[in-house]
């Protein structure tokens, strides 16, 4: 398993909460997120490595 963290963005961009998540890839960590349909969009990391950016209440992730 690997770690993740999620970064939940409010309405300027700016990072309003954040969480680690556990996921045995970064495929898994996508739909993980997505399977949440979140009113907000995410940002999910792994170490220093920006992976994706998922919009709100959207299946499509725009990879960085």
């Amino acid at each position: 398993m690997t770690s993740y963290r999620v970064y939940y963005l409010d309405d300027t961009g700016k990072i309003a909460e954040a969480e680690w998540i556990e996921a045995p890839s970064d495929d898994d960590a996508l739909v993980m997120m997505r399977a949440k349909k979140l009113a907000v969009e995410v940002e999910i990391w792994k170490h220093n490595q920006l992976l994706c950016r998922v919009p709100s209440a959207d299946a499509r992730c725009s990879r960085l």
